[in-house]
């Protein structure tokens, strides 16, 4: 296949679409929207901690700022894989 480089950049990027310049509420230098260690013990894996992060401390002030981050993120990723279909054509 003739642009198989150019999936392989693409495909690598995806994960990239995932980190937020800001980082969490609980600590800047945790960036991924998908994935992060919880801030209280730093071993269990939480799945969309921005979310987790609102739940554990009942909270519900900032969840339109964090869905909008994870709307975005979704798009981003949206647009990659489009991309990457459009490559693979």
């Amino acid at each position: 296949m003739k642009n198989t480089k150019a999936i392989n950049q693409e495909l690598l990027a995806l994960e990239r679409q995932w980190i937020d310049k800001e980082g969490m509420q609980y600590g800047s230098w945790y960036r991924s929207l998908y994935a992060s260690p919880d801030p209280y013990s730093g071993y269990a894996s939480w799945m969309l901690p921005a979310f987790q992060y609102e739940a554990s401390i009942r909270e519900t002030a900032n969840l339109k700022k964090w869905e909008q981050k994870y709307l975005d993120a979704m798009a981003r990723l949206k647009s990659r894989i489009e991309k990457i279909t459009a490559l693979a054509k």
